[in-house]
C-alpha cells in the first residue's frame, strides 16, 4: 500500500469476500470511509490482515464552501 498514492473511498455499501459473485460467502455491509490506493487503471480498496477494508481514521470532512469557489483537492489529503 505504501508504494501507491492513497485516497479516501466513500459510499462503499458492501463487499463480498472471495471470487464468487453469486455463490459462496454473504455480502458484508460497510459504513464510513475507507482507505484506497490509486493504481494506473483504477482505485482499489485496501484490505487489512483479516480481509476487511481499512478505515480511514485520518479523514476529515471538508468545510462547506459557497458555490462557485475553486477547491484544491490536495487540501483534503
Amino acid at each position: 500500500m505504501r508504494q501507491f498514492e492513497t485516497v479516501t473511498v466513500h459510499n462503499i455499501k458492501a463487499i463480498k469476500p472471495g471470487d464468487e459473485l453469486f455463490g459462496g460467502q454473504r455480502w458484508l455491509e460497510l459504513e464510513g470511509v475507507h482507505v484506497g490506493v490509486l493504481v494506473d487503471d483504477g482505485v482499489y480498496l485496501v484490505l487489512g490482515d483479516r480481509g476487511l477494508p481499512v478505515v480511514d481514521d485520518d479523514y476529515k470532512k471538508p468545510k462547506e464552501r459557497e458555490p462557485g469557489q475553486v477547491v484544491y483537492m490536495s487540501e483534503f489529503r
